[in-house]
């Protein structure tokens, strides 16, 4: 519960501090979180473009994904605010946030029972309008001295390098596991060893040479969720339509259970509201999925309308999308495309 006074004082401090930085260009172009303009599906595109050159020139990558564990909340006060003064904010300014950060209480309540003030000795406030910005600024850092391809959205960070040397892939990616992990000690931040995950995007032969980050060992694996899409090491995407298909399938299920009990416009505002996103995420990304994939997720989207506007089995799927309004999914897909294309020449 933050003060809507508070909010509207922070967001003041917001505009000048990221206008400063915009300006003398601080915040790393690896990062996308947070940014106006920028997205998931930004980067995403960025990195399925790359993949697939590489892929079709028959280059190997190698890409490691890594996520810091409950990172808003690791972030270190001396260590943010030593960050600050570096990137150039001084004097009273300097002094406002070090008050911003510090003498913060916490408390949680129960059906009215409140627990005892507890301070928070770190991170940066959540669903505070400097939070995200401040979080920015502490890992933006991050990114020194890697030689390989480093994106980053927030928290999630993704390394990757396309070559053929397999010797010194293995070493460049080796070199820049290690400066990341010395980078997390010193700051006081802390990967998740379990979404830990390195994939090899590969024609040939799977690399046996061993990449360790924290001094673990990196276990290959044939597909990795980053930023909401299921990536294969094949440049296929079996498993993400796949897990589209389940999440949409139990949804229209609950859809179906409220076909006789709320009005056609309502069950419209539903489905538009929860289910329908799932097809549209990301899909100028995965629109080159195979024909019979793009046709499962069809028949989901037909019996949602059959659902919606009271059709039956056999019915005309012209009549359908007539009848509703609605066009296909793949038609959703090109509109999105030409959308995408038009951003990039403004």
């Amino acid at each position: 519960m933050l003060s809507c006074v508070g909010k509207l004082l922070e967001r003041c401090v917001h505009k000048r501090v990221y206008n400063y930085l915009q300006y003398n260009n601080i915040i790393t172009q690896s990062q996308s979180g947070f940014i106006p303009g920028d997205s998931t599906v930004n980067q995403l595109l960025c990195i399925y473009n790359d993949l697939c050159t590489s892929f079709d020139r028959g280059i190997t990558t190698q890409a490691v994904y890594l996520d810091i564990s409950k990172a808003f909340d690791r972030v270190w006060h001396k260590g943010l605010l030593s960050k600050l003064e570096a990137v150039g904010i001084r004097g009273n300014l300097l002094n406002w946030f070090c008050d911003y950060l510090s003498s913060r209480m916490q408390a949680t309540v129960i059906k009215g029972d409140k627990s005892d003030l507890k301070e928070v000795p770190a991170g940066v406030p959540q669903g505070s309008v400097l939070g995200p910005l401040l979080f920015l600024i502490y890992i933006n850092d991050i990114v020194n001295n890697i030689r390989s391809v480093i994106k980053l959205f927030a928290d999630d960070t993704s390394l990757s390098l396309a070559l053929n040397n397999p010797d010194l892939r293995a070493e460049i990616l080796n070199y820049d596991l290690e400066k990341i992990s010395t980078w997390a000690k010193k700051w006081k931040v802390k990967f998740n060893q379990e979404k830990t995950e390195l994939l090899n995007f590969t024609r040939g032969i799977q690399p046996n040479q061993q990449l360790v980050f924290d001094s673990t060992l990196l276990n290959n694996t044939t597909h990795h969720k980053h930023l909401g899409v299921v990536l294969q090491n094949n440049c296929r995407w079996d498993e993400h339509i796949r897990s589209i298909s389940n999440k949409t399938n139990m949804l229209i299920s609950c859809l179906r259970s409220y076909k006789y009990k709320i009005s056609r416009m309502a069950l419209e505002t539903m489905y538009k509201s929860f289910i329908m996103p799932h097809f549209d995420y990301a899909d100028i990304i995965w629109d080159n999925c195979t024909e019979t994939q793009s046709n499962m997720l069809e028949n989901l989207h037909l019996e949602a309308i059959r659902i919606i506007i009271g059709g039956v089995r056999g019915t005309s799927h012209q009549k359908l999308y007539e009848e509703s309004g609605f066009c296909t999914l793949k038609e959703r897909r090109r509109r999105h495309k030409l959308l995408m294309f038009k951003k990039m020449q403004l």
